[in-house]
């Protein structure tokens, strides 16, 4: 049997891997660290902020009709995460029913004390495309039910 499933491929490279990735996250206090598809329907990412102050929220903007209409999702803190200069948190985005070939943009909201700062990938948002991914199971079935 063929199963078909929806993906987001990122249109960027994943922060984590530039050499300059911790400098990123200290000159402007929130950095997209990375982005994965956790489920067939749940993009999952990790955010990277300079610990500024304990009360903090952490907020993703995104759209998957070029800002027609936005979607805000809070992250979560993540225990264990802090190395005394940074802490980590992670979002999870539903991306069930959306349509093969748009595009999901997205940009990070760091909000602390009366201060607030943004990730937009440096003006050009996060974005990632929705594909179908297609796995043939066919072989796995013959092998099994065989």
């Amino acid at each position: 049997a063929v199963v078909s499933t929806q993906s987001t491929w990122a249109l960027f490279p994943q922060p984590r891997s530039l050499v300059q990735f911790i400098d990123l996250v200290r000159c402007h206090k929130i950095c997209l660290e990375s982005s994965c598809m956790t489920s067939p329907s749940t993009m999952t990412g990790d955010v990277r902020v300079l610990n500024i102050l304990f009360n903090k929220v952490i907020s993703v903007f995104w759209t998957a009709d070029n800002w027609a209409t936005k979607m805000n999702t809070m992250c979560e803190y993540i225990p264990g995460s802090s190395d005394g200069i940074t802490e980590k948190f992670r979002f999870h985005l539903q991306t069930a029913g959306l349509a093969e070939g748009s595009r999901v943009h997205l940009c990070i909201r760091y909000e602390t004390g009366d201060q607030e700062f943004w990730d937009n990938n440096g003006g050009e948002n996060y974005v990632f495309r929705v594909a179908e991914k297609t796995e043939d199971h066919s072989l796995l079935e013959e092998y099994f039910l065989s």
